[in-house]
């Protein structure tokens, strides 16, 4: 059997590793599959933790990984070791008031909350009281 994850390293200004995000593919083509969301982001989560190790992934690292906004509204995250695992969203996550409950409750609990692709948008202001990074794409 195959498994499929990519480690994809973050640095810091200092140009140390910080993180790696770790990002689903389906095969060596280092293309996405078409599946959905919520299945990607489920597979990265089972390959990373239990076929590979995700001590062993990330050499003791956090790893950013994507959770859906079903999956963060699952409980889903809480079951993975906050030291290990940063929850990341992307800038199309709903900021409801279920949402923001959730943010919270993450965020109280001690994980690392980024949101991903971010381009501002006044909607998404009660979130960046609760997130801890913002990742910005510069092309």
């Amino acid at each position: 059997m195959n498994v499929f994850v990519v480690r994809h390293p973050i640095f810091n200004r200092k140009k140390e590793l910080f993180v790696y995000e770790l990002l689903f593919r389906d095969g060596m083509n280092n293309a996405l599959a078409p599946h959905s969301a919520d299945s990607a982001s489920s597979i990265v989560l089972t390959n990373s933790f239990f076929l590979i190790g995700m001590e062993t992934l990330t050499s003791g690292k956090r790893g950013f990984i994507h959770f859906t906004h079903n999956l963060l509204l699952s409980n889903m995250a809480t079951a993975f070791p906050k030291h290990l695992v940063a929850i990341q969203t992307k800038e199309s996550v709903r900021p409801d008031a279920q949402m923001r409950n959730v943010y919270r409750q993450l965020k109280s609990a001690g994980y690392l909350l980024v949101l991903d692709d971010f381009i501002y948008h006044p909607d998404l202001d009660p979130l960046l009281d609760l997130v801890d990074i913002v990742k910005i794409d510069f092309f």
